[in-house]
């Protein structure tokens, strides 16, 4: 069984015990299109579209657990979510090539690559 399987396993499992837990995280997952990182800006983004919209499909207690912990650490524990720019938006995922093309435009002092392998793609950027 691969990781996020057991992961998801697991979450599901933890959610079956608590229903108040479990109620909170079907809200996340409910009102995610509702939750915006830089409302207002060029590159807002609804937790919607970095959670519901590409990821693998799973129950929607345990993706809303996930975006539940996601906006935990965004808003209480300092960490943060950094928009890169590039060229062009991402092609589909089989397009290594033209993926890794637009990645070639990002940002001095950043590098990305595309290599399509984990969940159906992966990018990997480093500064």
């Amino acid at each position: 069984m691969k990781t996020i399987d057991q992961l998801s396993l697991a979450i599901s499992k933890k959610l079956s015990k608590d229903a108040k837990l479990r109620k909170l995280c079907l809200d996340f997952y409910n009102k995610a299109g509702n939750i915006l990182i830089d409302e207002g800006e060029i590159c807002e983004i609804g937790y919607d579209k970095l959670f519901i919209d590409e990821f693998i499909p799973y129950p929607p207690e345990v993706v809303g657990y996930v975006i539940a912990q996601f906006h935990y650490m965004l808003v209480n524990s300092g960490a943060a979510l950094i928009a890169i720019a590039v060229a062009d938006s991402p092609q589909g995922n089989e397009q290594i090539v033209g993926n890794n093309k637009i990645l070639e435009t990002i940002a001095e002092p950043f590098t990305a690559t595309f290599d399509g392998t984990s969940w159906g793609y992966k990018i990997v950027i480093q500064s």
